[in-house]
């Protein structure tokens, strides 16, 4: 629905005493750095209007290319990132209206009367000029597709000694109003311009920069005070520090677009001009510097191109990108591939022995070529079950099926010549491995330093190594994880998705893991049901059907087929894969929904099962109420039956089998105090606990410090060699 005109108004009104707001900020400081910055931002969006730069500056002075949501979206390939807020601008929307006005006559321009003497009218369409606001948002801001170079950053893109010196000289001249000379002149003078012989000379033996600002320098004194050429009526003679101002002001422009930075020079001026000159005054050289900077910049691309097109100069290409679908891992293509097989054996009646093979052809196939063939199986296998209106798990397995592809952009590689060389034996240039000692227990079986090392990280003395999942396991007990480079640098893992994106080699400093060793291990977890009954907080416990069970033929069926088949499900034809704790949003359902949606989006690195499906079961434990909840086709089915009542209140007795007694106890001595073991355990398993109760419990028993406590505790020379902060122990998991 579109504003109301008043509320447009209103808020035009605020943007344009904000700009105005920051004009005079820079004008009344007197502040050279902050004026030359502020040209800074002009120069990287010289063809905006002086009431956009001033925004764009006055909200994200760094921004470089600004576009609309829609439009990275659709012309380049790239998403604004959640959360981010965009850059206000003001945008021309004009409309159409039509009116009625008196015809006119073509030569006489009178009005044309008819019969009677009166004006005839007609009916024309004018334009209305309208202005509003609009978002827009920075190439920071956004992520996707890179920009090709030519939009991102200046053709030239020229710095220190100008490439391509001579093609650029060239297209200044022929972007100049009078032509371009060198003569030998003072050191103090780099170069006038001549209004009586329309010239423009420059000192020779400068350097390239200097050079090249000097002569946009004088450029823009041809263009802009070269009173000679203009009418007696239109000369408006500006004072020499309004000149000398605008002119150095649009050569500072023109070189920070083509990455030429120079000196201060001329600004000097500024702050002299600035004492005497008034706000409306500053704010008309400022649109003038715009303006003519803008034509310069245009004319001398147009121009540098030409040149070197007539010199057969190549100038760098933009490099061309490709979407790259990246493969899963082995370990879940296998993981797909076992249900899969189920699926295949189920449905197609393949038989119980060709389990292992089926699942490891169903992974190659998944492997290669994208799985597109596997696809097109599923999607027929989804079809089918559609016309017969069943739900067979195809559809959710053809969901899981999809999300084990990711997909990037990649540059393209340019072919090689392939040159016949010696191939240096690799294993023969790698430095040794680190002495350890015998029986050292590395963090990661599954990846050692040959791997490393041939991967292009060779600092095996301070860093350990890791594969992903073991650096995600690690990362989520807040041990600090470094993702390590083929160029033998490292930088910390600072969140879950710098894990996620990496696609090289992880590490951990090995003074860190002998802090830590043998003190936080996920992989060994206790009785998952047991932690989850006898966690005192609000927990969940996720069950799936046992691969080879009496039930496996039923994986992935609804609720409604099992009942027709006579099939109810029992606990033991389940196991308990997951535990942990979850946020309460009040009701079961919405419980759920949260749950689903985390076990099939972003599951925790040490998650092991297949994503929640239909006919997996998800226990809850609210307020120490415990239900259980089929994972139907459509929404939940609870299930009073799945965990008898009678075996919840055996566990809990067996869990209070101390000085208190049994649960009859309890009413005698209160509820059961936690240990310090106790609380540990729940930490290991991924609950949270509240650190005035483990600091409670501690005193209780007077023992050693805690793990968490252990995990803090660092020493002087551990502290010194991190080069980022631990993520803090302390924080709730």
């Amino acid at each position: 629905m579109p504003e109301k005109p008043g509320k447009n108004r209103e808020q035009l009104k605020e943007i344009t005493d904000r700009i105005e707001a920051g004009i005079r900020d820079i004008f009344e400081s007197g502040d050279m750095e902050k004026y030359r910055n502020y040209l800074r931002t002009m120069s990287r969006f010289h063809n905006y209007s002086l009431n956009n730069q001033a925004l764009i500056h006055l909200q994200r002075p760094d921004a470089t290319f600004v576009a609309g949501y829609n439009r990275w979206r659709d012309k380049f390939s790239r998403h604004v990132l959640r959360g981010e807020k965009g850059i206000t601008i003001i945008a021309p929307t004009p409309y159409k209206k039509k009116i009625e006005q008196e015809k006119l006559d073509p030569d006489t321009k009178l009005p044309i009367l008819d019969a009677d003497g009166k004006a005839i009218t007609e009916e024309k369409e004018i334009e209305i000029p309208m202005f509003r606001p609009v978002k827009v948002f920075d190439y920071a801001q956004t992520d996707g597709k890179p920009l090709p170079e030519r939009v991102a950053s200046p053709v030239a893109n020229l710095t220190g000694n100008v490439e391509n010196y001579g093609a650029f000289m060239e297209a200044l001249r022929r972007s100049s109003p009078a032509p371009v000379e060198f003569k030998p002149l003072s050191a103090e003078m780099d170069g006038y311009f001549s209004p009586k012989s329309q010239s423009i000379t420059l000192r020779e033996g400068m350097s390239e920069v200097q050079t090249v600002s000097a002569a946009v320098h004088e450029i823009a004194h041809a263009k802009l005070h070269n009173y000679g050429l203009q009418q007696a009526a239109e000369r408006k003679h500006k004072s020499r520090n309004t000149e000398e101002v605008e002119a150095e002001s649009i050569s500072f422009m023109v070189c920070a677009y083509f990455g030429i930075e120079t000196g201060a020079n001329s600004f000097g001026y500024v702050a002299t001009w600035s004492k005497n000159a008034e706000l409306p005054e500053f704010r008309a050289s400022l649109d003038t510097i715009s303006k003519t900077a803008n034509g310069i910049i245009t004319d001398v691309e147009k121009h540098f191109a030409e040149v070197c097109k007539e010199r057969g100069i190549e100038l760098p290409k933009d490099t061309e990108y490709e979407l790259v679908t990246i493969p899963p891992s082995r370990a879940d293509a296998l993981t797909f591939a076992a249900d899969y097989a189920a699926f295949l054996r189920r449905d197609l009646n393949v038989p119980d022995s060709a389990d292992r093979p089926a699942a490891e052809t169903v992974a190659d196939r998944l492997l290669v070529c994208e799985g597109a063939e596997l696809r097109k199986e599923l999607e027929d296998f989804v079809k089918l079950a559609d016309e017969i209106g069943i739900d067979d798990g195809s559809h959710g397995l053809l969901e899981r099926f999809n999300g084990l592809f990711r997909q990037e952009w990649r540059a393209k590689e340019k072919p090689q010549p392939e040159v016949e060389t010696e191939k240096p034996n690799v294993e023969d240039e790698l430095p040794p491995p680190p002495e350890l000692e015998q029986g050292y227990p590395m963090p990661d079986t599954g990846i050692g330093f040959s791997e490393m090392y041939q991967y292009g990280y060779t600092d095996g003395n301070a860093m350990l190594p890791l594969t992903k999942e073991r650096a995600m396991e690690l990362f989520m007990q807040d041990i600090p994880v470094f993702l390590l480079y083929g160029d033998n640098t490292e930088a910390m893992a600072l969140d879950a998705e710098d894990i996620s994106s990496h696609t090289g080699v992880f590490g951990v400093e090995r003074e860190e893991w002998d802090a830590v060793r043998g003190v936080v291990t996920l992989s060994e977890q206790a009785d998952t049901e047991k932690l989850f009954l006898e966690n005192p907080q609000d927990a969940f416990l996720i069950y799936q059907i046992r691969r080879g069970g009496e039930l496996d033929a039923y994986r992935f069926m609804n609720y409604d087929y099992l009942q027709s088949k006579g099939v109810a499900p029992e606990r033991g034809g389940y196991d308990a894969i997951y535990t942990g704790g979850f946020m309460d949003y009040g009701n079961a359902r919405t419980n759920l929904d949260m749950i689903y949606q985390r076990f099939n989006v972003d599951h925790p690195a040490d998650f092991k099962g297949h994503s929640l499906s239909v006919s997996d079961i998800v226990a809850l434990k609210q307020n120490g109420v415990v239900s259980c909840h089929y994972v139907d086709s459509i929404g939940f089915r609870e299930l009073p039956n799945f965990l008898k009542p009678e075996n919840y209140l055996k566990n809990a007795e067996m869990l209070l089998e101390d000085d208190y007694g049994m649960i009859d106890g309890i009413i005698n001595n209160g509820p059961k105090q936690p240990t310090v073991a106790d609380l540990e355990a729940q930490v290991k398993a991924g609950f949270s606990i509240s650190l005035t109760e483990l600091a409670a419990a501690s005193h209780r028993e007077q023992k050693k410090p805690s793990v968490l406590e252990k995990l803090r505790e660092k020493t002087p020379e551990q502290a010194k060699n991190k080069t980022a902060p631990k993520r803090s122990a302390e924080r709730e998991l």
